[in-house]
């Protein structure tokens, strides 16, 4: 009768490479299938105005307005997509606009929406339309948007210039 040994360390090798292909087919599907699927969840949103290169994209006014605040837009961009949006004003105390509504210290009406809550549903029109198309009027006030009584030229200022750098 024959012996036969096995080599473990050469079945450990195989083993390895064999992993080691397998993770490499894994990662090399799982991103386009991962943008995909994160198409497809988009269901009737319109395709962007532009070509937008993916990343955060920011701005702030260089100087204050009338009032004392200083607009603030950052801007996420995934899948060629805006998915994240967000508009502030800061005085030069650092005061932010959206948190003094939600504190109850920046008060346009007594029973209308807070400034935040505003500013959270122009952004998502944007988000929504992937477009300021129909935001505003020429006074830079919205009827699209039946929540809104601001003016929103602050933001539209802000969104084109993140626009405008992720077209780059």
């Amino acid at each position: 009768m024959k012996n036969h040994t096995v080599n473990p360390n050469r079945n450990n090798v195989i083993g390895l490479v064999i992993m080691a292909v397998l993770a490499v087919l894994v990662i090399a599907l799982s991103a386009p299938a991962y943008k995909a699927l994160h198409r497809a969840g988009r269901g009737d949103m319109p395709e962007p105005a532009m070509a937008l290169t993916d990343g955060t994209y920011t701005y702030e006014d260089s100087e204050a307005d009338d009032s004392g605040y200083r607009n603030q837009v950052t801007m996420t961009v995934f899948d060629g997509y805006i998915t994240g949006l967000t508009w502030d004003c800061i005085d030069q105390d650092g005061n932010s606009k959206r948190q003094l509504s939600l504190n109850g210290q920046y008060i346009m009406t007594e029973d209308g929406p807070l400034w935040s809550e505003q500013s959270d549903a122009a952004a998502a029109y944007v988000m929504t339309n992937q477009s300021l198309d129909g935001l505003i009027d020429e006074n830079g006030y919205t009827d699209a948007v039946a929540s809104v009584s601001i003016n929103l030229y602050g933001f539209v200022n802000g969104v084109n210039a993140c626009l405008e750098q992720a077209a780059q």
